[in-house]
């Protein structure tokens, strides 16, 4: 029975030094997915950045008074990008790379649908202004 524990023995210290090589790949292949999908973040951030600067300035050329302005809105739409990719890679740091790719994706999605929202909002909020006189 002792040759039988230890061939046993033998078999989980081989499992455990063959998995070891392989968590070092995943890391290295969900920083690798990361780092890649956080361009398609980082465009949001941009476009976020940009519609923080443009509208304001577009709202002032309509007439509209600043105090109109939906800034909360506009401060979401650069943040909420980093947000949620943030708390997808936080969420599904320990899952293999097909999930963690998949979390990220889903982030991705989420934060266009919002950005899609918060443009309507604050696209919205002009037409509101402009027919009430706000």
């Amino acid at each position: 029975m002792s040759n039988d524990a230890v061939s046993t023995d033998a078999v989980s210290n081989d499992a455990v030094s063959t998995n070891a090589p392989r968590a070092a790949r995943g890391s290295g292949a969900h920083i690798g997915v990361a780092a890649l999908l956080s361009l398609i973040v980082g465009w949001f951030v941009f476009d976020g950045v940009a519609s923080l600067i443009g509208l304001p300035a577009f709202y002032a050329q309509l007439g509209v008074d600043p105090a109109n302005v939906p800034w909360a809105a506009l401060w979401a739409g650069v943040a909420l990008p980093m947000v949620f990719f943030v708390t997808a890679i936080i969420v599904a740091r320990r899952q293999p790379l097909t999930r963690f790719t998949l979390v990220l994706i889903v982030a991705l999605a989420a934060t266009a649908v919002v950005r899609l929202s918060l443009i309507a909002a604050a696209t919205g909020s002009i037409v509101l202004v402009s027919q009430f006189g706000g």
